[in-house]
């Protein structure tokens, strides 16, 4: 099948670094179509940076109205722009696609695109956090793959929530993401794991309930679905700091390729150890915090 390959471009759209990435991919990849999804907001300054693009066929902008609530970690946002801008590289023609972001920008197309022969059907990513202990949990800086399945992948419910991370208290909400991987997949607090969970509910997969089940199913749903790239294969530059994308080399996808039966139990029983430290270190830190709030109340 020949590949007609488009980018989803999805987010705000932030003044001269969005514009320069545009710029990139339209002349660095001559035969992508490229979709500029932002929002309704952004028209003006899209207007004033994009003016001399209008006559470019290959690149289409859409302008989304905002969601009504912003969904756990703005995830509503997401959805929305690049569920729409896979829409309109469907109606152009593209049969494939990759999706960044406004103020994320893949530099060598050419690497990334070795890589695509090997995904096999599955959804290509990026490996930026230990795949093997961070359990349905796939980065969302770069994805790609078949267009229908990106469609398929960004059809998940919004959200009816506010983000969490601008909530009062905090240390409250961080809590709970802390202890995210321990509650049902589909109520997830992390925006990543919430859509890898719909998605492969979508696709007819059982999800897991308990911490045990997750540790046995995720090696062999990660390695049917999706097909992880190191970080140090392809070169890309980011607009903000994100300590995910400086984490030393990580390569543990591969670890879960080639994972039989000895392996799985010697991976489920470092992963129970991994998280029964956890909980200890943060039962203790929630003890000190505890004291600490009757000490004071005491001393008042």
């Amino acid at each position: 099948m020949k590949l007609n390959i488009g980018i989803v471009v999805q987010g705000k759209y932030v003044p001269k670094y969005t514009k320069n990435v545009v710029e990139y991919y339209l002349q660095n990849c001559p035969s992508y179509f490229i979709c500029l999804s932002c929002w309704v907001g952004d028209k003006e300054i899209v207007a004033a940076e994009l003016n001399y693009l209008r006559n470019e066929k290959r690149l289409l902008i859409e302008f989304s109205e905002y969601p009504k609530f912003s969904g756990y970690q703005n995830i509503n946002y997401q959805i929305v722009s690049t569920l729409n801008g896979l829409v309109r590289l469907k109606e152009a023609g593209c049969n494939w696609a990759i999706k960044s972001r406004t103020d994320f920008m893949l530099i060598d197309i050419g690497a990334f695109e070795k890589h695509l022969v090997q995904q096999n059907g599955r959804i290509c990513g990026l490996e930026t956090d230990d795949v093997r202990y961070n359990l349905f949990f796939v980065s969302d800086f770069l994805l790609s793959g078949n267009l229908e399945e990106l469609i398929l992948y960004f059809s998940c419910p919004l959200q009816y929530a506010g983000n969490n991370r601008e909530a009062g208290c905090a240390k409250l909400q961080q809590a709970l993401e802390n202890r995210d991987v321990y509650m049902r997949l589909e109520d997830s607090r992390i925006a990543e794991r919430y859509l890898v969970s719909y998605y492969l509910k979508r696709k007819g997969y059982y999800l897991p309930q308990g911490l045990l089940e997750k540790l046995y199913l995720w090696p062999l749903l990660a390695r049917e679905n999706f097909y992880l790239i190191n970080r140090d294969d392809i070169r890309f530059s980011s607009l903000k700091r994100y300590a995910s994308l400086e984490k030393r080399s990580s390569t543990h996808f591969y670890s879960l390729e080639i994972m039989d039966d000895k392996n799985m139990i010697r991976y489920v029983v470092g992963v129970m150890a991994r998280y029964v430290v956890m909980l200890l270190k943060r039962f203790r830190l929630s003890c000190s915090f505890t004291a600490k709030i009757f000490t004071n109340y005491f001393k008042n």
